[in-house]
């Protein structure tokens, strides 16, 4: 468990008691009752019934500064207490989609992907009736490119009526799975970029997470095919910005 330290949640606490931020007193009162429960909570010790109500009451505050730093809170506890867990999945079967979008605030970092917890947060995200709730479980699964949920993607991808988020949802899917996605260019990008010839949009995960973007003519892609040329996007893209993990991977 991480021991809470002064200067984070002295950030926390301050950005709490900031009216222009939350406004209602009764919200950030509701906020100052999670911190200090959290603050008096023992790392050996098993969590309060208290601290563990205080927290929840807090995630469930409509005001996202209040509600998205307590969960990373319980999300800390998580990581060492089984009642925290639970707390976590419970918040997670709430009505309020803000509520059971905070509580995969909670659940996501790296600890708690490694052991499956998050996995499993994540995976019940997915089917959420709330497309905000979706979005957010796949944005995750790509930070942390989570291999274990490519079924569950590729099944939102065939089910969601939505096109947009079919198409947000399949990148992902493609960059988890291949490290790139290749595909025709929208014909909104060939009239923004006045493209006079058939054109590809090249989409490529970086070794440090981070999505590139970049365009090849469709007769490069069906000449050298849409893995050589993503490789390509890739190389190019570290011989201008570097590679954070060494010139040896390109």
């Amino acid at each position: 468990m991480d021991t809470h330290p002064a200067d984070r949640l002295s950030r926390i606490r301050n950005m709490i008691l900031d009216p222009t931020l939350v406004p209602e007193q009764s919200e950030r009162e509701v906020g100052l009752r999670a911190l200090d429960s959290y603050e008096r909570q023992s790392p050996v010790e098993s969590l309060s019934a208290q601290c563990l109500e205080a927290m929840a009451s807090a995630i469930r505050s409509v005001n996202a500064h209040v509600s998205i730093p307590v969960a990373h809170l319980l999300g800390n506890l998580a990581l060492d207490h089984q009642s925290a867990r639970n707390m976590i999945r419970r918040l997670q079967k709430e009505e309020s989609e803000d509520t059971r979008f905070s509580a995969i605030c909670a659940a996501s970092c790296a600890s708690l992907i490694s052991d499956g917890f998050a996995v499993e947060i994540l995976r019940i995200a997915l089917s959420d009736p709330s497309m905000k709730v979706r979005r957010f479980a796949v944005d995750e699964a790509m930070r942390w490119r989570v291999e274990q949920l490519l079924p569950d993607l590729r099944r939102l991808c065939g089910s969601t009526k939505n096109a947009t988020e079919r198409e947000e949802t399949q990148l992902v899917t493609e960059l988890i799975a291949e490290g790139y996605w290749v595909k025709p260019a929208s014909d909104a990008d060939l009239a923004f970029f006045n493209f006079k010839v058939p054109m590809h949009a090249v989409y490529v995960r970086t070794e440090d997470g981070e999505i590139i973007r970049c365009f090849a003519t469709s007769k490069e892609v069906d000449t050298r095919g849409a893995a050589q040329v993503a490789q390509r996007t890739l190389e190019d893209y570290y011989r201008q910005h570097g590679n954070p993990l060494g010139d040896e991977r390109t």
